[in-house]
């Protein structure tokens, strides 16, 4: 899924990179089904994701 960046997105990956990290790895330590670390954007939209999910009650 390729989906253009959010204003949050961007200012987020912004300051992460400044903190002295990688676009390509995440805070959360979350890999991919083929075990490699998923990018900090794709990882955000999963946390997002599973934030949604757990205030749902799912």
């Amino acid at each position: 899924m390729n989906t253009t960046m959010t204003a949050e997105e961007r200012r987020r990956l912004r300051k992460w990179i400044a903190d002295g990290n990688d676009a390509a790895d995440n805070p959360w330590l979350m890999a991919g089904e083929d075990g490699r670390p998923l990018d900090f954007i794709t990882a955000w939209r999963e946390m997002l994701d599973l934030k949604g999910q757990h205030d749902a009650g799912l």
